[in-house]
């Protein structure tokens, strides 16, 4: 499955890499996600919970960063699965930053992913639009710890 998105926010691309790069500050931007911390080199493992359909997940993932261009762009790939056997593999997954005309930045990230398990039932359209809606969640929420200073827990 592969979604991409983009959303832009009002603060400069070295703003931006900041806080994707703060791990307490970027858990707080992502819905759902408990914790994020490295564990080698260039893996980190994640927590997740979500409420897709009629599932709640609790997942641990493993990710791992492929392609780094600091201040620009970050390529990543992984894996998760749940105490119910649904599992996460994340091919390949890319946040490229790109400055604006107005002095914010533009966020885009694209994902190629498959689920397996119960969630994989739910279907293409399902799992589309939850994609969406945490997507717009996380810019609305990285911008608040931006330009307001809040988190969330």
């Amino acid at each position: 499955m592969e979604l991409t998105d983009s959303f832009t926010v009002v603060a400069p691309v070295a703003t931006v890499w900041e806080v994707l790069w703060d791990f307490p500050r970027l858990a707080a931007c992502l819905p759902g996600c408990d914790q994020i911390e490295r564990s080698g080199d260039n893996s980190y493992r994640a927590r997740m919970r979500q409420a897709i359909g009629p599932f709640r997940l609790e997942m641990d993932l493993t990710l791992t960063v492929v392609e780094l261009a600091p201040g620009q762009r970050i390529a990543f790939t992984g894996w998760g699965a749940d105490r119910q056997g649904n599992r996460l593999k994340l091919s390949r997954a890319v946040i490229q930053l790109t400055p604006t005309a107005t002095g914010g930045t533009e966020v885009g990230y694209a994902a190629d992913f498959n689920l397996l398990g119960k969630l994989a039932t739910l279907g293409y359209p399902i799992v589309k639009r939850k994609a969406k809606e945490l997507g717009s969640e996380f810019g609305q929420r990285l911008e608040e710890i931006i330009v307001g200073g809040r988190t969330h827990g």
